[in-house]
């Protein structure tokens, strides 16, 4: 009866152990950017970025200055915008996924540089993983901007 008590209560702390919550950054470093350029103005692409992200199921939580975040990166940029999504989880039996995006552009005067930064914090049991790649996401991303530049009406 002890041995079966013992064996439930461990096996309760270390299924309860993985509830901890872990903090989601809004501001993602620059590990891992995706980097493209469009020859759009800045307007027209941060609008495509919106519209891109609302339909690949990202809200927009904030669009803001990105000198706030990064003091080096001003440069001769006419324009800049960074723009912050919610977090999206996904909770499983013994892991959650956290995810996030931020979407850096810089405007110069016939064209936008973008940096997308991706991240994925993965919590299991007592330990946290974390990610910065995802090359299908990011690519499916760039597809819509470049569709929404090609057809602003859509």
């Amino acid at each position: 009866m002890m041995r079966k008590t013992a064996f439930v209560v461990t096996a309760m702390v270390v299924i309860l152990s993985g509830c901890a919550s872990i903090r989601i950054p809004n501001y993602i470093d620059d590990k891992h950017p995706y980097k493209k350029i469009f020859y759009a103005s800045f307007e027209d692409t941060l609008l495509a970025s919106r519209k891109a992200l609302e339909e690949s199921g990202w809200k927009v939580k904030e669009v803001t200055d990105p000198a706030l975040y990064e003091h080096n990166r001003a440069g001769a940029a006419e324009k800049q915008g960074l723009i912050f999504t919610e977090t999206q989880h996904v909770s499983r039996i013994l892991y959650t996924r956290y995810y996030t995006l931020n979407v850096y552009l810089t405007g110069q005067k016939d064209s936008t540089e973008m940096d997308v930064r991706y991240l994925v914090q993965t919590s299991f049991l007592l330990k946290t993983w974390e990610g910065y790649k995802n090359d299908r996401l990011v690519n499916q991303f760039f597809n819509r901007i470049s569709f929404h530049l090609e057809n602003p009406k859509k």
